[in-house]
């Protein structure tokens, strides 16, 4: 059973044609709040809907009927101490801030580890944005996710590879995913979808 995250912007029925082209039967569309419609129309694949949050925002919707998906911020920890915590994190690894020595600004540490862990969080690496930066930032990308795929593995945090795609051709097929995941140092059943809805 593939699923796949994409970030629709009224296009949910290009978006949802494409993934179940390619072979996925689950879809969660993320919405930032007040752009979640009111109803979306048959698209022929089960989906489930989730609000995009920052740090900022994310409190007010913690306790809503949608789950919460947090883009990483420097306030990461003080967001998941709550009861109502998100169910994913996306964006780690994205800061602007200069790798240290001898460990990279990947946007986890132990405390943090410890509450995803904790709260069953699910980290989730976006494959349209590794693909949309190129040279020396993707290369210090993809640094920061090895570490932090060891990291995950350590605390017992499940990571999911994920499409995050706006557009139908940015949308990536399960072994693309997966076969990404394998680079970035997991070993092929953990690069195999690890999340459930």
């Amino acid at each position: 059973m593939a699923f796949d995250i994409i970030i629709p912007h009224g296009n949910e029925k290009e978006l949802c044609a494409m993934a179940s082209a390619l072979g996925a039967s689950k879809l969660l569309l993320l919405y930032e709040p007040g752009n979640v419609p009111a109803s979306l129309p048959d698209l022929g694949i089960d989906v489930t809907i989730a609000l995009l949050c920052t740090s900022s925002t994310a409190e007010k919707f913690l306790a809503g009927k949608h789950p919460v998906a947090l883009v990483s911020s420097e306030h990461d920890k003080n967001i998941f101490e709550r009861r109502n915590a998100p169910k994913y994190l996306l964006g780690l690894g994205e800061s602007e801030l200069s790798d240290k020595t001898h460990q990279r600004e990947s946007g986890l540490n132990q405390p943090l580890l410890r509450e995803l862990h904790k709260k069953g969080v699910t980290v989730v690496l976006s494959v349209d944005k590794l693909l949309s930066c190129s040279g020396q930032e993707r290369a210090r990308l993809m640094g920061r996710w090895m570490q932090n795929i060891i990291l995950c593995r350590k605390y017992n945090v499940p990571i999911l590879i994920a499409s995050c795609a706006s557009t139908p051709y940015a949308i990536r097929s399960s072994h693309d995913r997966q076969s990404t995941g394998i680079v970035l140092g997991m070993q092929p059943t953990e690069a195999a979808e690890p999340m459930t809805f």
